[in-house]
Parts: C-alpha cells; structure tokens; sequence
C-alpha cells in the first residue's frame, strides 16, 4: 500500500504477465467484505522497457519530423 485515504488506497504491485490487477482489485474487496474497483491503472514496467524511459508525444513527433527531413533531404 502507497496511499490510504479512505474510501481510496493505492498500491504497487510487481507481478508477471498474465496476472489481472482488476481481479486483484476485487479480490481485496471481496477480504474487506465490501466492493472495490480501480479508479486508475499504470502500467510502469513491461519487460525491461519503463515509463520513465518513455517519450513524451511532443518529443517523439518532433524526433520523427527531424528524421524524416534529414532522411527526405537525400531523395
């Protein structure tokens, strides 16, 4: 658990692929005797590529434009 503001709690959770957080989710309410969904999801890693490796749209267009005109400028 990283947050515990009720009715909310965020958490973090390492786990392999096939593995349902929404399933997780309900399971905790489930143990609470109550309901439980997520309000939001991040995913932070998939194999070795992370989110804080990740572009931001705006540098990636702007990468891909100044690529494409040096690549363009050959023909």
């Amino acid at each position: 658990m990283t947050r515990i503001a009720l009715p909310e709690v965020d958490f973090r959770v390492a786990c392999s692929k096939g593995t349902y957080i929404r399933s997780l989710a309900y399971d905790f309410g489930q143990a609470l005797d109550s309901g439980a969904y997520l309000s939001a999801l991040c995913r932070t890693k998939v194999g070795h590529f992370k989110l804080e490796d990740a572009w931001n749209i705006e540098d990636l267009v702007d990468y891909i434009e100044e690529y494409a005109g040096a690549v363009g400028s050959g023909f």
